[in-house]
């Protein structure tokens, strides 16, 4: 039986499902005032045109009963004896063969039917036949395993033999323990001043179902192999924290009636020397449920060294390129080009390319400092518009990255995170004329890549940029 993953958001929908899939026996073909001929038939209103039910079953338990109704139509006086049974798999390949499928029997380990002989009284319209699924051994099964479920007799009533046959499909659905606020959390400080720095973490894992009826031990661990994983994912330059600098708590238990539980974490920042460090959780074991190996939880510690002397760099002699300029739109070609964003002049600007068809984000701005430099931090300009066109000055968001590798100049590669080290980045920075700083970590390297990825810009298309002021040394 194919395994299927389910969002706890979906969950009441699917406990609907098994507990009113044919409780009504209201069809609107049985109505009528000159009432036929008592006639009795499945209510699969639900199925498909070829008499198949998709039964989702969660795996919320050993068993799960599911109600086949049975309903008599017709002359209300009319008591019926109504006997149902499973098709043989010369009666299921018949059926495969007419409409086209390639169903197999379940076997008679996934599910029970305590009774197929119904009685139905002269007032009786409607009968429930429990049918009880064993979810373990539903879990075994293939995927195409099927419980075609027929009524054989029905006397002295008919049969409706367009609804005499219901072909039960189920399918169980996982349910998994996950990192409800999976993801990653990050924290910054200058080395030794810790100041407001808040330190403790809240981890919380969570079952995804919206009613719990079991108390779940859940245990979670610090993964090391996944820093390599990140670092090559991300191009950064993460190393482990260590064990003697924080603690976490383990093991929680989802009590009963509740759907998560939050794991602290303490981290003892005050004696991290300079440098990034990364603690990736992974959850490791739940006493219910299986847990969601691809459910992380990442941790991240920049602290920033005291740099002395950092200072704006000279700029002379510096090159920059990217993948978009504007060479003709702006004052006639005597503004918007690279180099207008180092010209130590505010009142040029570098300007995406919009005449002739604009390059839409993200925007990059490679520079050649000709040297390698210990980057501190980078000053961006706004272009200095009045207050009446601010929505013109458009840094918004976006990150840094530094390189000593010369492909770095090739347009080839500005995008290989393999050529880059991500260093900082800026989001939603204010829409002010003064210099805004961006402190990133400080790293030694000759390219420094500015990527621009959205825009405060009226026309989300483009961007610009007056002066890029890194400070180094």
């Amino acid at each position: 039986m194919k395994k299927k993953i389910v969002n706890y958001k979906t969950l009441t929908a699917l406990a609907l499902a098994l507990m009113l899939p044919f409780s009504s026996c209201n069809d609107e073909e049985e109505k009528g005032e000159n009432l036929p001929a008592a006639k009795v038939y499945f209510n699969d209103s639900d199925a498909t045109k070829d008499n198949v039910y998709d039964l989702p079953i969660l795996n919320v338990g050993e068993t799960e009963t599911f109600n086949l109704a049975l309903c008599k139509s017709g002359v209300d006086n009319t008591a019926a004896t109504v006997k149902i049974a499973v098709l043989t798999q010369t009666e299921l390949n018949e059926y495969n063969t007419v409409h086209g499928k390639n169903f197999t029997l379940l076997t008679t380990d996934s599910y029970s039917i305590s009774e197929t002989s119904i009685a139905f009284s002269g007032s009786d319209v409607s009968k429930t036949v429990p049918v009880v699924f064993d979810v373990a051994a539903l879990r075994e099964e293939e995927e195409n395993a099927v419980l075609p479920v027929k009524i054989t007799e029905a006397a002295p009533a008919e049969i409706n033999s367009e609804k005499s046959l219901i072909v039960i499909r189920p399918s169980v659905q996982e349910v998994l323990i996950s990192f409800h606020n999976g993801g990653e959390v990050s924290k910054t400080w200058v080395e030794g001043a810790l100041g407001e720095v808040e330190l403790s973490f809240s981890i919380e894992a969570r079952v995804g179902i919206e009613v719990n009826e079991w108390a779940i031990d859940v245990t979670i661990a610090v993964d090391g192999t996944y820093v390599t994983q990140y670092n090559e994912e991300h191009q950064t330059a993460y190393q482990l924290l260590d064990a003697e600098s924080y603690t976490l708590q383990t093991s929680k238990t989802i009590n009963t009636g509740e759907i998560a539980a939050s794991f602290s974490l303490e981290i003892d920042g005050e004696n991290l020397e300079a440098g990034r460090y990364l603690l990736p959780v992974r959850l490791s074991s739940s006493s219910k449920f299986d847990i969601d190996a691809n459910s992380l939880f990442y941790v991240k510690i920049d602290v920033t060294a005291t740099v002395p002397d950092a200072d704006y760099l000279d700029r002379t002699g510096w090159e920059i390129t990217g993948n978009t300029e504007e060479v003709i739109g702006e004052s006639d070609g005597n503004n918007g080009k690279f180099i207008h964003a180092l010209d130590d002049n505010v009142n040029t600007y570098w300007h995406s390319q919009w005449k002739n068809g604009a390059i839409e984000p993200p925007f990059i701005l490679v520079i050649d400092m000709k040297d390698a430099y210990t980057i501190t931090t980078v000053g961006l300009i706004n272009r200095q518009f009045d207050e009446g066109q601010k929505n013109q000055r458009a840094i918004k968001s976006g990150n840094i990255a530094i390189s000593n590798n010369s492909n770095a100049w090739d347009s080839n590669f500005w995008t290989d995170n393999s050529v880059w080290t991500e260093i900082g980045s800026f989001t939603d920075l204010p829409q002010i004329l003064e210099e805004q700083p961006v402190n990133v970590t400080p790293t030694s390297g000759r390219y420094l890549k500015i990527t621009l990825t959205n825009t405060w810009h009226w026309d989300s298309k483009v961007s610009s940029v007056a002066e890029i002021k890194p400070k180094g040394y």
